[in-house]
């Protein structure tokens, strides 16, 4: 079955094309790379029209495309309205400096995220400098709040009450082998998120990708999250330590200016 959001489009609304791109953005945001074949596959629209879609969404940057490789990624070309809509700008101005110097320190891949309904969408995202496998993350991207390192740091400012109803709201779909599907693992994920302070994604979002993350609060009020992701083959204690320690200074300095 085609999987992508359902809209709804009055009759008397110009609105086919546009609901159609919106269908191969969704799978774009969901999936990172895909073909044109995977894109027609998932939303049901056909190769045709996805090929003449994401033309046309090249030409204006909100997708790019590899001609080596035949695959479709999501463009930089939305971001300024993905961070107005977000009200993001003061909060990336304020983090990237700081997101900046935490890359410097540890080298890995840098997300600053933001709270958008049940979704955590990345805001900022910085590369490892030296390191040649990283993350493919993409800046406008929304992941689940219950599956990644900053959702459940998010998770983890909620009252009991509300992450009951996030709990009986969400599906908890399965992504890799790893993935939380049970109600009671999440909770207790969650709660293990608010007593060490960060959360942890460990292969449940991506196969081989691991991720800590924190939330910024400043007075009682959630920003947004930041973490450092890595693949799972680099993981040790002492590096996982090291990570931490440079993740929440890059929090406290964060927090001051918020």
């Amino acid at each position: 079955m085609p999987r992508s959001q359902e809209y709804c489009v009055p009759d008397k609304l110009y609105g086919g094309v546009l609901v159609k791109a919106a269908s191969i953005l969704d799978v774009l945001a969901d999936d990172d790379v895909a073909t044109i074949t995977e894109i027609s596959r998932t939303t049901g629209i056909s190769q045709s029209t996805v090929s003449k879609i994401t033309a046309t969404l090249e030409s204006i940057g909100f997708v790019q495309r590899d001609e080596e490789k035949k695959t479709i990624t999501l463009g930089t070309g939305f971001l300024r309205y993905a961070r107005a809509a977000t009200g993001t700008r003061r909060l990336v101005l304020i983090a990237e400096p700081h997101l900046v110097m935490l890359n410097r320190a540890i080298d890995e891949t840098i997300h600053l995220g933001v709270v958008a309904g049940d979704k955590i969408v990345y805001a900022d995202k910085i590369d490892p400098q030296h390191k040649y496998i990283y993350m493919t993350s993409q800046i406008g991207a929304e992941r689940a709040l219950y599956c990644t390192a900053m959702g459940k740091a998010v998770l983890a400012t909620y009252s009991p009450q509300d992450l009951d109803r996030y709990i009986a709201r969400t599906e908890l779909r399965r992504f890799t082998a790893n993935t939380i599907t049970d109600p009671d693992e999440l909770r207790r994920a969650v709660e293990q998120a608010r007593i060490n302070g960060y959360g942890v994604d460990d292969e449940e979002q991506e196969s081989e990708g691991y991720c800590v993350g924190t939330a910024l609060m400043r007075d009682g009020r959630l920003y947004g999250a930041i973490s450092a992701s890595f693949p799972k083959y680099r993981l040790t204690e002492e590096y996982q330590e090291k990570i931490l320690r440079e993740l929440f200074v890059a929090k406290a300095r964060i927090e001051a200016e918020l």
